[in-house]
């Protein structure tokens, strides 16, 4: 009966990865079910199960009830739960919740709330029956006075942290709230990190114990860590969300945090000064260089790389089309679609400052890259356009004046501003004083705000107007480069094509990017051709890669590859040093470590791996591998 109804035991009950639910998109129902599928009752060993009510539910960012985790009780207490999901056969619209007929995928609660309340603090509550308790409390205050917070948790599962997306934290103020436990203590450094490259602006821990039921016993003979918190107990029984407020002012910082571990002896002790100068004073400079570095694995995002706490620059000449590629981030951060090859997670509402363009200008750029209706109709929705009051320029802008914009683009519940462009905005700014402009950035940072800024180019093109303090106060750079200032670029036929196309044709570079500094110097060449999306025709090609652990080599060249980025016949490009070592890789044939060139190359270890970067930078050497297993053969 089960096979015949697609019910498992393991999707009755168990939380999944994404990646395994991947397996599931082409899911659909045979049987007909016309009504939830969600008992109110059960029985079971004679006695009757009654469903909790509220379920705790996962909301979509529309509002609708994706995933439930139900509970059953009977008259005594005792109960049992079971975990259902969303089910859209092919002959409805809407679809159902179902038991046991899709597996449901482990991520944070409360996305949509997040969402909404983009200036919330969100309590990230590791004991799911906590985060249950504060969320329904939340939700049976009607928020009124506790809008400022937001709870979130997830089911519990053994690997939840190496699936969960973090990216619905960011611009958030984060406070984590452990569990009573050794390990769950123990855990909360690398939970803070998640966070932290999820976006998330801030993040601190709260140290006490927040009590559903009786307090754990704690005596004399308790680990320390225990009996300090034991000293700081909140019951959570009768209290209402004023106790939100309680748990944000009593956290501390990851730093404070971390002493805290030590002070309990849930860490190893540090090592003092003097024994770590002794500790250091061990590696020689030619084995430091010989330390292989490689980023964790995570998921290379945009919701992490257009963050409050990292401000975007995107500059070029005039007509490159500056104002296509903000809007495609415009349109993606309104949408929730990727961008440029970068995965998006969620939807945000951006506020435009146009000091240069007019709305109907930008209406018509807007109509050219939304060739779906959908998109049109959404970025509407998510998009709030402004000018700035006349005379006003932002690099002589009062503190009144910034608390004034500040406080619109709060009214408006933007997350992401834009500003277009510098030399209208902030003119001062592009001839060298920075200050003002500086501070007026910092004040959208402090109050969780994302920000992309465009600029023109020289007249040469090679670098930004004004100062080199501009770009230094970055933390994402793309250089835009007009097609057909690029004689080589003629070489592919794909770029003559479309060259020879109407809509404009560039060369987008991410020359700095603190995120992910895998991603540096790396480009494409993309059109926009009249009547559809941007369509990448060169270049390197991020829309395939989810996950990165190398630093050196982030993408592989696409099929449309630029052929004058490859080695072949190129050799002249390289210093004598570089082609000894190129020769004597394509002599071998085959991936081969460091330590085996070292032999036979002549070079010293630290020269070695200079020559050995600058190879792979330039496209003639690939790299395989991490650590020891690292090899290098050539392209």
């Amino acid at each position: 009966m089960g096979r015949l109804i697609e019910i498992t035991p393991e999707k009755c009950f168990d939380t999944f990865s994404p990646q395994k639910n991947l397996f599931m998109d082409g899911y659909r129902l045979k049987t007909k079910v016309s009504d939830e599928y969600i008992p109110k009752s059960l029985s079971a060993y004679g006695k009757k199960f009654i469903l909790q009510d509220p379920m705790d539910d996962d909301l979509d960012y529309s509002g609708n009830i994706e995933q439930a985790k139900c509970r059953y009780f009977d008259s005594e207490g005792n109960h049992f739960y079971f975990m259902a999901a969303r089910i859209i056969p092919e002959e409805m619209n809407k679809g159902f919740l179902s038991i046991g007929r899709k597996p449901v995928t482990i991520r944070l609660l409360s996305r949509k709330e997040m969402n909404d309340n983009p200036y919330a603090t969100v309590l990230l509550c590791q004991d799911e029956n906590i985060s249950y308790f504060l969320r329904k409390q939340l939700k049976e205050d009607g928020h009124g006075e506790s809008s400022n917070f937001v709870v979130s948790g997830y089911w519990e599962h053994a690997d939840a942290q190496k699936y969960i997306d973090f990216s619905p934290l960011v611009g958030h103020n984060v406070v984590i709230v452990p569990p009573i436990t050794e390990n769950g203590l123990k855990s909360v450094p690398e939970w803070i990190k998640q966070c932290q490259r999820g976006g998330a602006s801030t993040v601190r821990v709260y140290k006490g114990m927040l009590l559903l039921n009786e307090m754990p016993m704690a005596s004399e003979e308790s680990p320390t860590w225990l009996r300090t918190l034991a000293s700081h107990v909140i019951p959570l029984y009768g209290a209402d969300t004023t106790v939100l407020k309680n748990i944000v002012d009593e956290s501390i910082s990851s730093k404070e945090y971390d002493e805290w571990l030590h002070d309990c002896g849930l860490k190893q002790q540090r090592l003092s000064v003097v024994e770590e100068k002794n500790k250091q004073s061990l590696i020689s400079f030619e084995k430091l260089c010989d330390i292989e570095v490689t980023e964790d694995v995570f998921e290379y995002k945009l919701d992490a790389m257009i963050s409050p706490s990292n401000a975007t620059l995107i500059w070029g000449p005039s007509n490159v089309g500056k104002t296509f590629a903000v809007l495609e981030f415009v349109k993606s951060l309104t949408t929730g679609e990727d961008c440029f090859g970068f995965k998006n997670s969620f939807i945000r509402n951006v506020y435009y400052l146009d000091g240069e363009s007019d709305l109907s200008r930008l209406h018509r750029v807007c109509q050219q890259i939304c060739h779906m209706d959908k998109q049109f109709s959404n970025l509407q929705k998510h998009f709030v356009y402004g000018k700035p009051q006349e005379h006003m320029t932002l690099d002589k802008i009062s503190d009144d004046e910034i608390d004034c914009i500040i406080k619109g683009i709060k009214e408006n519940k933007c997350q992401v501003v834009v500003l277009d462009n510098i030399l209208s905005l902030a003119p001062q700014t592009a001839k060298g004083n920075t200050t003002k402009f500086q501070k007026f950035i910092q004040s959208l940072k402090n109050n969780n705000i994302s920000t992309i800024i465009i600029h023109h180019s020289t007249k040469g093109g090679e670098s930004p107007k004004g100062p080199v303090e501009l770009e230094a106060l970055m933390q994402n750079v793309f250089r835009l480069e007009r097609g057909e200032d690029l004689p080589e670029l003629r070489s592919v036929e794909a770029v003559r094509t479309a060259l020879g196309e109407a809509g404009p044709t560039m060369k987008m570079t991410l020359t700095k990017c603190k995120v992910f500094p895998g991603f540096e110097k790396k480009f494409g060449v993309y059109h926009l051709p009249e009547g559809g999306g941007w369509k990448l025709v060169a270049g390197e090609s991020f829309s395939e890669i989810t996950t990165i652990d190398d630093t050196s080599s982030v993408a592989e060249m696409t099929a449309e590859a630029l052929e004058f980025s490859t080695a072949e016949g190129n050799s002249s490009k390289l210093s004598s040093d570089e082609e000894k070592v190129y020769n004597l890789l394509k002599k071998l044939g085959k991936p081969v470590k460091r330590a085996e060139l070292e032999k036979d190359c002549g070079f010293k270890a630290d020269k070695l791996r200079l020559l050995l970067k600058s190879l792979i930078e330039k496209k003639f050497v690939t790299k395989t591998g991490q650590g020891k297993s690292t090899h290098y053969q050539a392209s």
